[in-house]
């Protein structure tokens, strides 16, 4: 499912634009990634409840929350804010696809780390050769972050079949 996310995001990179810009031009943007972060925050909260995690998890996730918040406030455009959703969700799957074949933690933390950035850096590669989209290395820094703080929030997770902490 990972790499399959991944081959979407490279796939849509040359269309990419055109949503985001009809949502710019109708006033739309902003509310729509107040709306996409809001749903994720949701989500995430929903699965912490569901699998009855323990407080500390829940203060993490303000940890987490408050470091993607402190890193989007550099970010100025509103376009540059996707990275955030589209690079926390790879992080995340890439936690779990590796997480089924190395029970390690950490190590399953740092490998998933390491493909994801490998995955925005040729996202980044891939888009210097597109028609109207350039490469920018500060890209791979945000989707490096976004990969990282997306691990964290998965990595906060506790196993479906985990009892209470």
């Amino acid at each position: 499912m990972a790499a399959g996310y991944v081959g979407l995001i490279y796939a849509t990179l040359p269309v990419a634009p055109a949503p985001l810009a009809f949502l710019r031009a109708h006033g739309m943007l902003r509310i729509t990634l107040d709306f996409a972060f809001a749903a994720c925050g949701l989500a995430v909260a929903a699965l912490l409840y569901f699998r009855r995690a323990g407080a500390w998890r829940y203060a993490a996730l303000v940890g987490v929350v408050v470091a993607y918040a402190s890193v989007a406030r550099h970010v100025r455009l509103p376009e540059e804010q996707v990275h955030f959703i589209q690079y926390g969700l790879v992080g995340v799957l890439f936690f779990r696809a590796v997480s089924l074949h190395e029970r390690r933690r950490p190590v399953a933390f740092a490998l998933a780390l390491v493909i994801a950035v490998v995955a925005g850096a040729l996202d980044e590669f891939i888009q210097g050769h597109v028609p109207n989209r350039h490469y920018d290395p500060r890209d791979i820094y945000l989707d490096a972050v976004s990969s990282f703080l997306g691990l964290l929030v998965s990595a906060l997770l506790p196993p479906p079949s985990s009892e209470t902490d």
